[in-house]
């Protein structure tokens, strides 16, 4: 079920925003939620992916800090395509409620595993991290000198040369107004899907030289006094891991296991009991939380909110 209350937010002048509530099925006693009965879980409907599962478990109207835990939090990693699916797959993993990077797949052909080969450190889950996946798209869209592509956390790129035929283009890539990076791409009629994927790597925490950025270009040309291209494929992770060390605290959340074999990720509440006294809310992990109700008879779920604004959701 999804609620929505107006909200007005200040930031200098006023604009008009809305506050998403997205809750859980409610409980009355021990429950499990996940994709399918809280819509704050990660789930990709196309694919069917999506394995996050909160367990609450009561022990006199209260979850038990110590083990065994009244709360346990459960999430594994699933092999899923990339939207540009010549790129072949990867591993995305729900935590939290976000869709977070787990590492690159080794692909059937050489073609397939092209940001596999490119990267040094494949698994960031084997690195005890995770990245926020922050674009995975496959839409068609133009891209000239006077428009480049907007990317997340102050990424864009730019065309800036083409020769005479649209078969070499020359790009760089800022980081808040600065080049930090440069390539040709190569666009004739039969260049592979390496000549005409842009990438750009980088360390991101534990993880050495990961591609976090890739676009996939269609074509580019000179047109009157710009350069146009079209590009079909865009992928960007994000540079601002999530440390996963046994130990480590999300809110009221601790991680009691991280295993790469299994793919595997598992939070408990140790340390924090939780009692389930009527008319509470109780902040559990990330932007998640749970409240009950105002009354003696025991009723609870778990909500995620959000503000909508004009550009988007946050």
């Amino acid at each position: 079920m999804v609620i929505m209350l107006p909200v007005l937010a200040q930031s200098g002048n006023a604009e008009d925003a809305s506050e998403l509530i997205i809750r859980g099925q409610v409980a009355t006693g021990d429950f499990t939620w996940s994709p399918q009965n809280f819509a704050g879980f990660y789930y990709d409907l196309d694919d069917n992916v999506g394995t996050e599962t909160l367990t609450a478990t009561l022990s006199d109207d209260m979850l038990s800090g110590d083990s065994p835990y009244g709360l346990l939090y459960d999430t594994s990693a699933q092999e899923t395509p990339f939207r540009f699916q010549d790129w072949g797959s990867y591993y995305v993993i729900g935590f939290l409620g976000k869709k977070c990077f787990a590492g690159y797949l080794e692909g059937t052909d050489s073609e397939r595993s092209y940001l596999f080969q490119k990267s040094t450190d494949r698994s960031s889950l084997g690195r005890g991290q995770l990245e926020e996946v922050l674009l995975d798209d496959d839409a068609e869209m133009g891209i000239s000198t006077s428009r480049p592509l907007k990317l997340k956390e102050g990424y864009e790129l730019e065309l800036t040369a083409v020769d005479a035929k649209g078969e070499r283009v020359f790009v760089q890539l800022l980081k808040n107004g600065e080049v930090i990076d440069s390539k040709q791409l190569n666009l004739r009629s039969n260049a592979t899907l390496a000549d005409r994927t842009y990438y750009y790597k980088d360390t991101v925490g534990n993880q050495k030289n990961l591609v976090v950025i890739a676009v996939h270009f269609k074509n580019a040309f000179n047109a009157a006094d710009e350069i146009i291209g079209t590009i079909d494929g865009v992928w960007q992770l994000s540079r601002l891991p999530l440390s996963l060390q046994e130990g480590n605290k999300f809110d009221k959340m601790t991680v009691q296991a991280v295993d790469p074999a299994q793919m595997r990720i598992t939070l408990a509440n140790q340390d924090y009991p939780i009692t389930l006294s009527k008319h509470k809310e109780t902040l559990l992990m990330g932007d998640i939380r749970l409240k009950t109700a105002d009354s003696d008879s025991l009723r609870y779920y778990i909500y995620k909110d959000m503000v909508i604004k004009d550009s988007g959701i946050y």
